[in-house]
């Protein structure tokens, strides 16, 4: 009951968002009061969430908690970048997914309790994960956000819906560095991981769904780091190998969760 309260408060902000910044209207919330009630919003489902994820048999990481989780994590980032620079226009677009996620949690309960929780490489491991995913899925919205913008500029003819917007130079360079810092999460997770696996199973890789679309993964953002600093990749080619990149992730790790969990439930 109460992640649909918060989904809908998600979604009620994401149509102001939507009205003050890409539309040019004035708004109904006042600007100051903003950061609170998002604030107020960020509390209540991390409250939820840990109540969900936190249990007396251990900890629960099912589908909808991951998904939520996730989402969580990613508004949280934005938020708290926002502070330094003006990123209130993704909200639109994160905002959506977030309740999309909050959602999930109370429509999707399996559950998958983690039994080897307690061990330090799986915690470590876990940790670095969830920071990559969430970083890599923040600039996975900057690329769409500078799409979104790209398109405007050239095909809209009254900018003066686009002047709360960051500039687009400031947006790439906010995207490539959020880019390098998932990419070196993602690179300390598949490290801790096989670590994990090693300690374990013996073995150092494990090639099922997971380790693979992960491993394809970094290809790509690596590649795509590459081939910005040594052949200056930029602009759609930057944006395309990202959203390459995010879906393989997505792949690796929220898809496996839905076959085994859903479809397959195991």
């Amino acid at each position: 009951m109460f992640s649909f309260v918060i989904a809908l408060i998600y979604l009620m902000l994401a149509w102001h968002f939507q009205r003050t910044r890409w539309a040019g209207r004035s708004p109904l919330l006042p600007v100051r009061v903003e950061p609170y009630v998002l604030g107020v919003a960020l509390l209540a489902h991390a409250a939820v969430l840990g109540l969900a994820v936190v249990t007396p048999l251990g900890v629960n990481l099912g589908i909808g908690n991951a998904t939520s989780m996730l989402a969580c994590l990613i508004l949280l980032m934005v938020y708290c970048s926002a502070h330094w620079q003006n990123l209130s226009g993704l909200y639109p677009l994160l905002l959506p997914l977030a309740a999309l996620g909050t959602g999930l949690q109370a429509i999707l309960p399996a559950q998958h309790l983690l039994v080897d929780a307690s061990q330090p490489w799986f915690k470590l491991h876990l940790l670095l994960a969830l920071m990559a995913y969430s970083l890599l899925s923040v600039a996975t919205l900057l690329a769409l956000f500078m799409t979104v913008v790209e398109y405007n500029l050239h095909h809209v003819q009254n900018h003066r819906s686009l002047q709360q917007l960051p500039p687009l130079l400031g947006l790439e360079r906010l995207l490539f560095n959020t880019i390098l810092v998932g990419f070196l999460l993602l690179t300390a997770a598949l490290i801790s991981g096989a670590l994990f696996s090693h300690s374990r199973l013996g073995a150092w890789f494990l090639p099922n769904h997971k380790n693979i679309f992960s491993l394809i993964s970094w290809l790509a953002f690596g590649g795509l780091l590459l081939g910005h600093h040594t052949l200056g990749w930029r602009g759609r080619l930057a944006t395309r190998l990202t959203l390459l990149g995010s879906v393989f992730l997505l792949l690796a790790y929220v898809g496996s969760k839905f076959v085994l969990e859903v479809v397959l439930r195991r």
